[in-house]
Parts: structure tokens; sequence; C-alpha cells
């Protein structure tokens, strides 16, 4: 089943630009490991999400190529959340546009050096 899930799961990661991590106040989400495992294997770039309070583990803090506190960010209250959501992902996205620029003029593929 786990790997049914792990198998699935990269499928569809592989035609994302990148993965957003959420971490919820109070809660430990084994897909959440899963989902950040596939993101380093395929070298995907990640953005951290994370409500009040929630401390991001060192080894995440390594891997993570942008990190973004949200105020209230809880299941219950993600209306609440999403414009704070919605900035990071958008800031996020600039970041790889404008290293995609970067890259085609320079025909180099590593935008982490930006």
């Amino acid at each position: 089943m786990l790997a049914g899930f792990a198998a699935a799961t990269m499928e569809q990661m592989r035609g994302t630009r990148f993965t957003v991590i959420i971490l919820y106040p109070g809660e430990e989400d084994a897909s959440v490991g899963i989902q950040l495992g596939i993101a380093i294997l395929l070298d995907m770039p990640i953005l951290v999400i994370r409500g009040e309070g929630v401390a991001v583990p060192n080894k995440l803090r390594q891997v993570a190529d942008e990190i973004a506190d949200v105020q209230m960010l809880d299941r219950t209250k993600w209306e609440e959340s999403r414009p704070q959501v919605e900035v990071a992902i958008k800031r996020m996205l600039a970041r790889l546009d404008k290293a995609a620029r970067w890259d085609s003029a320079t025909k180099k593929q590593n935008w982490r050096q930006q």
C-alpha cells in the first residue's frame, strides 16, 4: 500500500515545477516525509510553508529552497490562511521564472545559484 502511494505521488510530482511541504501546528504527517523524499530524489525545488509556532527540523531546513511563515495556518481555518500561502507560492514561481530566464541565457541549469 505504501509503495503504491509513493509511486503515484512520484508520478504526480514529476509534472510540477516545485513541491510545497505544509507543516501544520501539532501534526506529524508521514505523507509529508514521502513527498519530501521524492522531491529530493527528483532534485526539485522545495517550498516549506509552516504555521505559527511550528519548528522546521534542521534537516528539512537544509534542503528547503524557501521557508514561508503563515499566521493562523490551521486545517480548520484554511480560508483565512489562503492569501498568505498564495503569496508564498507566487514568490516561489517568480524565483523559478527568473532562474529559467537566467538558465536559457547562460545554458546552465542550476537555479539555486541565484
